[in-house]
């Protein structure tokens, strides 16, 4: 089976057999995210299923897997038992673990005791609130079961208004309203000749990237450079030289050097 790149991609493949029907396209597709040190891999399989895979230097290791369907021409879901979206009330964006439930009535305990102790508060600093609804619980790792600390709350900005902290509740109320919280929105965005993902509500192992910076990103590629921390369409042959066949593993980038 072969892989097509560029606008005749993932875009054009998926805007070809979509027809308003949900569903896995029945074609092997691939995406890389590149950093300095490390890459990831994801691998939408013809099956309905996913795979993401990690790579730094010669070892790679298995990462979350799980289902995915077509929603649109341009978009898919991915669903998956160990994650769960993120709950988005700009400058505030909450993430979950599992079990998300027992996470979720945390985080809300945490917002509304912040706003009963202060209820002449405007806004409130960035650090309080991220310290708020932080805590340590036990966890089952692979070195056996350790004292995690989890933080579950990022804010985009140093002060935030209370009326965000207000909206960051009621998103919560409303969380399973939004359908199944383990699915997650993925929509492809194309710009010159790369294609590139945009994870709706979910951060895929990296801090989420708005289209306008990535587009901008691209444009400030020089010869031999690729983008970092990206997830971008990968054909088929790469994939398969760099995870596969473990090739020597090769550093990435970002534009501008940094």
């Amino acid at each position: 089976m072969t892989f097509r790149t560029g606008w005749a991609g993932v875009l054009a493949l998926w805007g070809a057999s979509c027809a308003g029907a949900p569903g896995g396209p029945g074609e092997e597709i691939y995406f890389r995210c590149a950093g300095p040190l490390d890459s990831r891999y994801l691998h939408l399989r013809a099956d309905g299923s996913f795979q993401f895979y990690f790579r730094a230097h010669f070892t790679t290791r298995l990462g979350l897997s799980g289902t995915w369907r077509r929603t649109a021409p341009d978009a898919a879901a991915l669903r998956c038992e160990q994650w769960s979206r993120q709950v988005l009330a700009d400058p505030v964006r909450i993430r979950f673990g599992s079990p998300w439930p027992r996470h979720r009535a945390l985080v809300r305990e945490g917002l509304e005791r912040v706003l009963r102790e202060h209820p002449d508060r405007a806004a409130f600093e960035r650090g309080e609130l991220e310290e708020e609804v932080t805590w340590d619980e036990e966890r089952e790792l692979v070195t056996g079961r350790e004292v995690v600390t989890v933080v579950p709350l990022s804010v985009l900005e140093e002060r935030v208004p209370r009326s965000a902290v207000e909206r960051a509740i009621a998103a919560l109320d409303a969380y399973e309203q939004g359908g199944d919280p383990r699915e997650v929105q993925v929509r492809i965005h194309r710009h010159r000749s790369t294609e590139f993902v945009e994870w709706i509500d979910w951060s895929a192992y990296n801090d989420p990237r708005p289209p306008s910076s990535v587009r901008e990103e691209i444009e400030r590629l020089e010869p031999g450079e690729t983008l970092a921390d990206v997830w971008t369409v990968l054909a088929r042959e790469d994939f398969e030289r760099e995870l596969l066949r473990g090739e020597p593993f090769k550093f990435f980038k970002r534009a501008g050097g940094k």
